[in-house]
């Protein structure tokens, strides 16, 4: 018997994919979804299926383990105490332990439960009509959306979190979007916070159309304000300090990256010159003429795609609602400057470049549909 139940549990990850493929099944024959979001949400599932027989995935990804003990430890203990590693490991397991995931097992099996919060989140966007199931289709051929969600990593719970805080926002239900704020800042504190900046300033969408000068005046204060608060004198130091251990990390502790200056950022005309660089460089590095191997060929052109898509879709945003596409390109630069500023190493770059593109590309398809719901009505 201990043997059947030891080659069951070896099989976890096969047992998961069924149980969300049943989902995606049932969601397909109620007509929830389209053909074409059901067989890409399953051929997404296919993913840590995939990454499981192909051991170079999880070698460039080592993090995983962290996340995958501390989920075991408190699926077979329930108990805080026993955790281990970092704090935000500890927490961001308490919030995946309790999804309904059958089996956890191995690393493979554990990423069932990010698959399982994508699949959930894009039926329930269909379902209440925040985003079509073309819009789907896109969101769902994002490569980086397949290759982070097959993964035991953060991202795709923050993404979960922020588009459930940024419904909650658009519906006044405040205090549930802070409680998703709050849940994003056990893992990802600094993403919590620059969401919580820009969610402060969304209020002043509710003037008056005719009053959309003032609105560009009061957002452009904002803008300015929260950039002179993440470059203040007391601030600095400490994002010298992230930008130095960045670019240690960047040039393996070379001698040449020991002799790097700290004093990289200050408040002057050659540093906001360096800033304006950096934060245009954030959306197109690895750039096309600098590839040193095929996957920073693959994320260059991803990025092009991705950043086409975003600026079609934010067109056609205009064309309907001018203030409020200011407004999100002005929150994808606030939340953006930060990691432009600081990370230099492309990998780790893509991966923070990923989690803020793919919450505005929800909240564009978002904001499009919300539109059009409003003209529904009448």
């Amino acid at each position: 018997m201990e043997y059947l139940i030891d080659n069951f549990a070896n099989y976890g990850f096969y047992i998961n994919f069924f149980f969300i493929f049943y989902i995606c099944l049932k969601a397909r024959l109620s007509n929830i979804i389209s053909r074409e979001v059901f067989c890409l949400l399953v051929i997404s599932c296919l993913g840590p299926i995939l990454f499981k027989f192909i051991p170079f995935f999880n070698l460039m990804f080592p993090d995983q383990g962290g996340y995958y003990d501390n989920i075991t430890i408190l699926r077979d203990n329930y108990s805080y105490d026993l955790l281990r590693h970092s704090n935000n490991s500890k927490q961001l397991s308490l919030i995946l332990s309790i999804v309904p995931i059958p089996l956890v097992e191995s690393v493979s099996s554990a990423t069932f439960l990010n698959k399982f919060l994508i699949v959930f989140l894009i039926i329930y966007l269909i379902q209440f009509k925040y985003i079509t199931n073309a819009q789907s289709v896109i969101l769902l051929l994002y490569p980086s959306l397949f290759l982070y969600s097959s993964l035991m990593l953060k991202e795709t719970t923050v993404v979960f979190l922020i588009i459930l805080s940024y419904i909650f926002l658009i519906k006044d239900k405040y205090f549930f979007c802070l409680a998703c704020l709050g849940l994003t800042a056990l893992i990802k504190f600094h993403l919590a916070l620059l969401f919580a900046i820009i969610y402060l300033i969304y209020p002043l969408f509710y003037l008056k159309f005719i009053k959309k000068y003032l609105i560009y005046l009061i957002l452009t204060i904002f803008t300015l304000l929260a950039i002179y608060i993440q470059l203040d004198y007391s601030l600095i130091d400490k994002l010298n300090i992230y930008i130095y251990n960045f670019n240690l990390e960047s040039n393996d502790y070379s001698a040449e990256a020991l002799a790097f200056s700290k004093n990289y950022i200050k408040l002057d005309i050659s540093s906001i010159y360096n800033i304006i660089t950096l934060i245009i460089s954030y959306f197109f590095k690895p750039f096309l003429y600098k590839i040193e191997n095929f996957s920073q060929l693959f994320q260059s052109l991803e990025n092009i795609f991705i950043l086409s898509i975003l600026i079609y879709y934010l067109k056609k945003l205009y064309l309907k609602n001018i203030a409020k596409t200011y407004y999100i390109i002005s929150s994808i630069l606030i939340i953006s400057l930060p990691y432009a500023i600081i990370v230099s190493n492309i990998g780790t770059l893509s991966r923070y470049r990923f989690t803020v593109l793919i919450i505005f590309l929800f909240i564009i398809f978002i904001e499009l549909n919300k539109f059009k719901k409003k003209n529904e009505k009448y």
